[in-house]
């Protein structure tokens, strides 16, 4: 049968949910318009639009999925529109505007069902892959607002400052307010915070928490990065501070497009240096420092590619790796100082690099919007993740390794899976990511955004397996049979 809209596509019945107050209507798959406020006489296509019971007017179109949409439903208060597709992904979308919240993606084939929990926090979906997902769909995630903001890397803490100088540092695992401290009015041009949380820098002047003590001040430049503990500040110009002591050095470097990468011990650094753009020079030297250190670096690497523009050093301190703006990424030993691999990773500029907590994967990103994930002593492709697009900005492991979270100026936070590069989730945000990273073993995720604000998100995917596991028991409203066991478990 070929259906009405077209010359030999398949006939797909329509699909029809009317909200819990049924002021609204939601209609999926081949759809005639006639009296309904669509264009007198024709077919839709397989996408979902929203009309108005009382009027009959459309109010909503849901345009995102690319194949058929299969399933619809409204969540318990009728704000929310849950769909599933061929496409293998299920959306959460607002009922009246049509604005897509969350794109969940993991499923590996079609999405036959989706039906909201009691309280529409929660999103169940059933696929043809043969398996049940559970998903936390609570709806916008928690908003921490600011003018200016940062996100430790560990996603353990963040800061948040507004227009009245007003200084907020929150704890991500449970979305409590540490510290509040006021300052000038005015909103300042850079801002870090230890990963530890101890200790936020403001415009160079440094604040201990959770008590507010004002410490040492210096030149911040236009860039800063602090260490995991919060003693030890680096600045534009490779302007090394104590900010116990306020006690401050020069690494020598000419310039420093990129902040310098801390070791997971803070007992190294890796800065790019060596360039002056007045005389042309080549930037293509990687500095490694000791903390606090001598007058010398330990060692100077140098890239192939004329300018290195980011550093990282491995968790363990056995490597060293740059990106360049040929593209590149190098690997170094850092004891014996030889070249590991030599990798042409990107077609564009390389923005960021990060290494999982084992040190057995790198993943870098670039300009471009490709994101790789290499094994950094062979230059091997361990996988390519693929569907963001606009400039990386921020790439975060897991502190277990199994996953990655990236952001950029695509205005998209998303997770996935390390082993085999497969997205998970992938979730809008109003502003460019500057920041995004994992809160400790919880399931959630953190990313601060360039207008300023901190979004903390309940990510399903992130949690353990122990914790999935527990979720799931807390479902079991009866014994799986034994041929259940078999097809959903594999257990014999």
């Amino acid at each position: 049968m070929t259906g009405a809209g077209g010359e030999g596509l398949p006939y797909q019945p329509p699909i029809v949910r009317f909200s819990p107050d049924e002021s609204l209507v939601a209609l999926a798959g081949q759809v005639h318009y006639a009296d309904t406020g669509g264009p007198d006489g024709t077919t839709g296509d397989s996408g979902v639009r929203v009309f108005d019971t009382n009027s009959g007017k459309l109010v909503a179109q849901l345009s995102g999925h690319s194949g058929y949409v299969g399933a619809v439903a409204f969540s318990p208060d009728g704000k929310l529109i849950a769909t599933g597709g061929d496409d293998g992904t299920a959306r959460i979308w607002e009922a009246r505007t049509g604005k897509q919240l969350l794109e969940l993606t993991g499923h590996r084939a079609a999405v036959t069902g989706v039906v909201f929990g009691p309280d529409g926090r929660e999103l169940f979906t059933t696929s043809k892959d043969r398996t049940i997902r559970s998903w936390d769909v609570a709806g916008t995630p928690e908003t921490f607002p600011g003018a200016v903001s940062a996100v430790s890397v560990n996603g353990g803490s963040a800061t948040t400052i507004d227009p009245s100088g007003k200084i907020r540092v929150w704890r991500l695992a449970n979305g409590s307010r540490v510290a509040s401290v006021q300052r000038r009015r005015t909103v300042p041009d850079t801002v870090g915070i230890a990963d530890d949380g101890s200790r936020v820098v403001v415009d160079g002047a440094t604040i201990d928490l959770p008590g507010g003590k004002r410490g040492p001040e210096f030149d911040p430049g236009i860039g800063l990065s602090l260490s995991a503990d919060g003693k030890w500040a680096l600045a534009t110009e490779t302007q090394l501070t104590n900010l116990v002591t306020g006690k401050t050095r020069l690494l020598g470097a000419d310039r420093l497009d990129e902040i310098g990468a801390f070791s997971a011990d803070d007992s190294r650094l890796a800065v790019i240096g060596g360039g002056d753009f007045e005389g042309g020079s080549a930037g293509n030297e990687v500095r490694l420092w000791g903390i606090p250190g001598g007058n010398d670096p330990i060692h100077r690497f140098h890239t192939t590619s004329p300018w290195a523009t980011v550093a990282a050093v491995s968790p363990d301190d056995r490597l060293v790796a740059a990106g360049d703006t040929d593209g590149g990424v190098t690997v170094w030993d850092a004891d014996s100082f030889e070249r590991l691999a030599q990798i042409p990773a990107h077609d564009g500029t390389v923005t960021v690099l990060a290494f999982d907590p084992q040190s057995d994967l790198l993943a870098s990103g670039a300009d471009d919007g490709t994101i790789h994930l290499w094994e950094p002593r062979t230059g091997n492709s361990v996988a390519a993740l693929s569907g963001a697009s606009g400039v990386t900005r921020s790439i975060a492991f897991s502190p277990d390794g199994t996953l990655v979270v990236t952001g950029g100026d695509d205005r998209t936070v998303r997770v996935w899976d390390a082993s085999t590069g497969e997205l998970l989730l992938a979730t809008p945000t109003k502003a460019k990511i500057t920041r995004a990273a994992f809160v400790g073993d919880h399931p959630i995720v953190a990313a601060a955004l360039a207008n300023g604000s901190v979004l903390r998100y309940r990510c399903e995917v992130c949690g353990s397996i122990d914790d999935l596991i527990a979720r799931a028991k807390s479902r079991v409203t009866r014994p799986l049979t034994a041929d259940e066991r078999r097809r959903y478990l594999h257990q014999s």
